[in-house]
């Protein structure tokens, strides 16, 4: 993995359970959302960026993922 982002779901400070992401990008290019609480795998993307994901982002009051790779 070359990066990751924590994406917790609630809007309320308790955290719930099955409500947090982990957003993680790869090196051939795939994001991933793993359900961490369940430990399972949600969805994955595959090949967004050819020569890797550099960065996962969430603003705080969106409702998308946004990821940068090495192909600008």
């Amino acid at each position: 993995y070359t990066c990751m982002k924590w994406l917790s779901l609630n809007k309320k400070k308790k955290r719930k359970i099955g409500n947090s992401l982990l957003i993680l990008g790869t090196g051939s290019g795939d994001v991933l959302a793993v359900d961490v609480s369940a430990g399972q795998l949600k969805w994955r993307v595959s090949d967004c960026h050819p020569g890797g994901v550099t960065s996962v982002s969430f603003p705080a009051h969106g409702s998308c993922i946004y990821t940068a790779g090495a192909d600008g």
